[in-house]
């Protein structure tokens, strides 16, 4: 069963994507069926680059807007397949939009396909995915992204490079703000202040008191630490830029801090982890806004605050002073670790 396009309109919202009561799904245009009579097996496999197949059939044209409706939204139609015929290949793609507010042009503004070519050899099958931004220096909106990109990019290596001073207080009568739990136990940060970083290092030690194996709620701070700046690029991981993926981590992050800023120590490096958690929450807070609680709960409903708010917090004295110097080229989409 395949859903076929009869409107041109881009599945951006819900009701677009899902049928309803006053719309169908929309589908795919372009969609070809092609037939295959592979011979001498039942062919388990991978379709070999040069397969010819045998007959295309082109379903874009099974049905048109006026025949749809969300009561009436199928067609059944049978095919004749060609003799021996033992494999089928599907190739379909989404309608283009033609509207979007705030985009001159729903072309650039989704990305399309430059090339998309079907035939009936498997392997001189073309597509060819376009650039939604241009990739211009002379191009206002390219310049326009790459000022955001570095913003971004430069938020997440601040943050990282949280710290700490030397001398700073912690009362255990006293508590973040809003939180139930208790520091539990009077503590000062030693000598050179304590960085996110020193949590994850190799040696297992607490940053607090470096005789001590690292505690509950500092290893939590440390695996925190490794997990926004570690990529397994060996292994082939790979990390999304989009916007929702920024989201996504700034509501795994929150959640964390949240965890640790509103549990109970039981030791005074426990109690160091604590404020120390509660400090990058509240950083973190500056950038993004979300559905928060004061009771160790899931933060949800992370969204980035507005522009103005970002930049005005990121520029301001308290943060410049967590800023570490960039030494990667001008355009990068991931954080730094801290020099």
């Amino acid at each position: 069963m395949f859903n076929v396009a009869t409107q041109t309109q881009t599945k951006q919202s819900a009701g677009a994507v899902q049928a309803g009561s006053s719309n169908g799904f929309r589908g795919l245009v372009d969609a070809r069926l092609l037939t295959y009579a592979l011979e001498g097996s039942d062919y388990k496999g991978i379709l070999p680059a040069d397969a010819t197949a045998n007959k295309i059939y082109n379903l874009s044209q099974l049905a048109t807007a006026s025949q749809m409706s969300h009561s009436e939204n199928r067609r059944v139609v049978e095919l004749s397949l060609p003799l021996k015929t033992n494999t089928l290949l599907f190739y379909g793609r989404a309608p283009m939009g033609d509207t979007y507010d705030g985009y001159a042009n729903v072309y650039d503004c989704y990305g399309h396909m430059d090339q998309y070519d079907v035939n009936v050899t498997t392997g001189s099958a073309n597509f060819e995915v376009g650039h939604r931004i241009p990739s211009n220096d002379d191009d206002a909106t390219y310049q326009k992204f790459l000022i955001v990109e570095n913003l971004f990019a430069g938020i997440q290596s601040t943050l990282l490079n949280h710290k700490v001073a030397a001398g700073e207080v912690i009362a255990a009568a006293g508590t973040p703000d809003g939180v139930a739990a208790a520091y539990m136990f009077d503590a000062t940060i030693p000598a050179g202040g304590i960085k996110w970083e020193q949590y994850a290092a190799a040696s297992g030690k607490s940053p607090y008191n470096v005789a001590d194996d690292r505690f509950p709620l500092e290893n939590k701070l440390g695996n925190l630490y490794k997990q926004l700046t570690s990529i397994k690029t060996a292994s082939g991981e790979l990390r999304a830029g989009s916007g929702e993926a920024v989201i996504r981590m700034a509501q795994d992050l929150l959640t964390v801090l949240n965890e640790i800023r509103c549990a109970t120590p039981l030791n005074d490096g426990e109690a160091v982890a604590k404020y120390f958690a509660d400090g990058v929450y509240n950083r973190v807070l500056k950038y993004f806004t979300g559905d928060t609680n004061n009771t160790g709960a899931p933060i949800t409903k992370v969204a980035f605050n507005n522009f103005n708010t970002i930049r005005t917090a990121y520029l301001s004295a308290d943060e410049v002073a967590f800023r570490p110097p960039l030494t990667r080229p001008p355009r990068f989409s991931g954080p730094q670790k801290p020099n």
